[in-house]
């Protein structure tokens, strides 16, 4: 399994309505596509993980994420293979700077009941993006 994380900067502060149509596309060109992963968003930033066939991964990264105009900055922080998805059943997980807002939007998850252990150390990448995961608030 093929992962990719990249942060960028938005071009401006994103509304919850920008984030959440950001979170429609990426889950319906997901699931198209087999891939998987997470978005962050705070303050201007964001840290996207995507998981899936390295073909499809890295066409998604190359002609699409560097093409949107809503963000700069664009940097690929790591790439690499791992035995197993790290978020399996998310199209794109997602998180928002007002998650209570996000908790009545279809496909909630608890960060508490996400079983994120592997039966191997994960690279720290996803470790780092894991743990942030158990500490916040997300949908799937």
């Amino acid at each position: 399994m093929y992962y990719l994380i990249y942060m960028s900067t938005a071009t401006r502060l994103l509304s919850d309505d920008d984030l959440k149509e950001v979170l429609a596309t990426s889950r319906t060109y997901n699931l198209t596509y087999n891939i998987t992963g997470i978005l962050l968003y705070s303050d201007g930033i964001f840290i996207q993980l995507l998981e899936g066939d390295e073909q499809a991964v890295t066409e998604l990264f190359v002609k699409k994420i560097k093409n949107d105009t809503r963000h700069k900055n664009i940097i690929e922080v790591v790439t690499g293979d791992t035995n197993a998805r790290s978020f399996p059943d998310w199209s794109m997980g997602f998180m928002a700077p007002k998650a209570e807002e996000l908790k009545t939007l279809q496909g909630y998850i608890n960060p508490q009941q996400i079983n994120l252990e592997r039966d191997e150390a994960p690279p720290l990448p996803l470790t780092i993006l894991k743990t942030f995961v158990e500490n916040n608030s997300f949908t799937a």
